[in-house]
């Protein structure tokens, strides 16, 4: 072992069996049950004194599922102390390490009771829908980038303005649920870029769908759909203002 002389030793780290004596903070990110049993598995094999970090109130801050597995597997919980450390600490450390997923962070926020989540979580339920097309749509309502979108998303700043247009969306999305990929990615990806295109009017096709909607058919990728949504029901026969979609130059012409 190298000469230690010079570093410092900054923090205890602890070795016990009383499980009980932790507790999850409130609005953590859930536990990952693929991750929990892939660690599960590893640890049965070879246990690695990797402590789990709390605070000052014993509540986990980071290793969840470390602890989670020590606790059924019959295994000692190593930990160390960092105190004043909450929640907010919590998300710092894991937006650093990539570790949460959007489930997480809306789950999170849901817990801080913070409303323009819920109205994002009521939305993605009702609808069953997936959160990165519901955040899909919020872009396109409120004219920002979806990567700048996303980023609010994690750290807190989303803001539910224009959800009634959001949930309009998804109400002429389930127009087409005869169709059973309509709630698909590439199909709501597709329908999103009709749906807001200029000109285009749900009306119409609603109405074209009474009549043609045995034609919606499974596709590739979102161009395939849209060269259908708009060549095979909205703009079929003699119709006015008519739209249009190359799926080979992936433009819309009328």
């Amino acid at each position: 072992m190298k000469n230690l002389s010079r570093c410092e030793d900054v923090t205890m780290i602890y070795k016990t069996f009383n499980y009980d004596m932790f507790k999850y903070i409130g609005g953590n990110r859930l536990i990952n049950k693929l991750n929990y049993k892939k660690l599960s598995e590893s640890m049965k094999e070879k246990q690695l004194v990797i402590p789990i970090l709390v605070n000052d109130k014993m509540e986990i801050i980071d290793g969840q599922h470390r602890y989670q597995s020590c606790r059924e597997l019959g295994m000692p919980v190593y930990f160390y102390i960092a105190e004043g450390y909450n929640l907010s600490d919590v998300k710092r450390a894991n937006l650093v390490n990539r570790v949460w997923n959007k489930n997480d962070y809306l789950h999170s926020y849901m817990e801080e009771m913070n409303q323009n989540y819920i109205d994002f979580y009521n939305i993605k339920e009702t609808y069953k829908v997936n959160i990165n097309d519901v955040l899909k749509v919020f872009a396109l309502t409120q004219d920002i980038g979806l990567k700048d979108l996303s980023q609010d998303f994690d750290s807190g700043r989303f803001i539910s303005e224009g959800k009634e247009i959001v949930t309009n969306f998804f109400d002429s999305l389930n127009d087409f649920k005869l169709f059973d990929k309509y709630r698909s990615t590439q199909f709501v990806g597709a329908f999103i870029k009709l749906y807001f295109h200029p000109g285009y009017d749900h009306k119409k096709m609603k109405e074209k769908l009474t009549k043609r909607g045995y034609l919606v058919k499974r596709k590739g990728s979102i161009a395939e759909y849209l060269q259908m949504l708009t060549k095979d029901i909205y703009s079929f026969g003699a119709v006015k203002d008519p739209i249009y979609y190359d799926s080979q130059t992936k433009k819309f012409y009328s």
